[in-house]
């Protein structure tokens, strides 16, 4: 799903975070290296020399600021595929073919479960479009329950279309649950409709 481009792109993006971290780490290696050698005759608390302290107080806050990093380019990403996914959504012809057979039987108000049968293969082939827009909510849903992709972002774009979709399949997620024996079909699209 990401490219090389989208990967440099990010690298670029925290590029002064890396460099602002690569510093201070730098930085307090010199310093610690003087304090060391000028001060080493120091005692300090509990007996230990001042350059003990530098050096840890150094250590612990250049770990502070690369877990402030680390978190921020975390966000960063997870906001990046999120709108990435949505841009391949919207290019994707086979998905939005699938995605208007659903739309167009959602506005007629069409009954779904009179397409669900007792034949899997049939039952499959009867409601590709239909298994289409749910599979791809169960990744995007899995996405955000992950952290893969942020929850924030999509329900601003999609909130109102998500429960739509979710109230008007339901009846039908519902009898396919009970004609598999599977109770988790959907279940991650359901946790995110329901939120």
């Amino acid at each position: 799903m990401f490219s090389q481009q989208t990967m440099f792109n990010s690298f670029k993006q925290n590029l002064p975070m890396i460099v602002s971290v690569l510093m201070l780490l730098f930085l307090s290696h010199i310093l610690m290296n003087y304090i060391v050698d000028n001060i080493n005759c120091l005692n300090c608390f509990l007996g230990t020399n001042l350059a003990f302290w530098v050096q840890t107080t150094l250590i612990g806050l250049s770990a502070f600021f690369a877990y402030l990093a680390f978190r921020s380019h975390e966000k960063t990403s997870s906001q990046r595929a999120t709108i990435d996914l949505m841009l391949a959504q919207n290019s994707d012809s086979n998905y939005q073919n699938m995605r208007d057979n659903f739309a167009k039987l959602r506005v007629e108000k069409a009954d779904l479960t009179t397409q669900l049968n007792d034949n899997p293969v049939s039952r499959r082939e009867d409601n590709r479009h239909i298994m289409t827009v749910l599979n791809q909510y169960e990744f995007i849903s899995t996405g955000i329950r992950e952290k893969a992709l942020d929850e924030k972002i999509y329900r601003s774009v999609y909130r109102g279309i998500l429960i739509k979709d979710y109230e008007f399949m339901s009846p039908w997620l519902a009898q396919l649950r009970s004609l598999e024996n599977n109770p988790k079909i959907g279940e991650e699209f359901e946790r995110l409709a329901l939120k």
